[in-house]
């Protein structure tokens, strides 16, 4: 296996995408409930499938990004995506604590 071709395979799993703001909702949602499912599974449960948790947390999502873009917030489209990363990497702990960094503006 040549070595470009390993860095052309690797390079897009190590550099994933900003997220734009009108997909970050749903982005998040879709997180949030993946963790929701592993972490407390009962409260998971009370949603009809994880499309419906994903839109009611995407739901929620949407009128805190209009409050900061309101406020005059900048969204950061890579600050978005950490989030999301670092949604990901939290230990059921840390996610029910909110303890993780989830910074969206400049």
């Amino acid at each position: 296996m040549s070595r470009t071709w390993l860095i052309a395979a690797i390079l897009p799993a190590l550099t994933a995408c900003a997220i734009p703001e009108e997909d970050f909702p749903e982005e998040y949602g879709k997180q949030n409930c993946k963790r929701l499912q592993e972490c407390n599974e009962d409260l998971f449960e009370e949603f009809d499938d994880m499309e419906d948790c994903t839109d009611a947390y995407a739901d929620l999502m949407e009128p805190l990004l209009d409050l900061a873009d309101l406020a005059g917030e900048t969204y950061d489209p890579d600050g978005a995506r950490d989030c999301i990363t670092n949604l990901k990497r939290a230990d059921c702990g840390d996610w029910e604590d909110g303890d993780f960094t989830c910074d969206l503006t400049l």
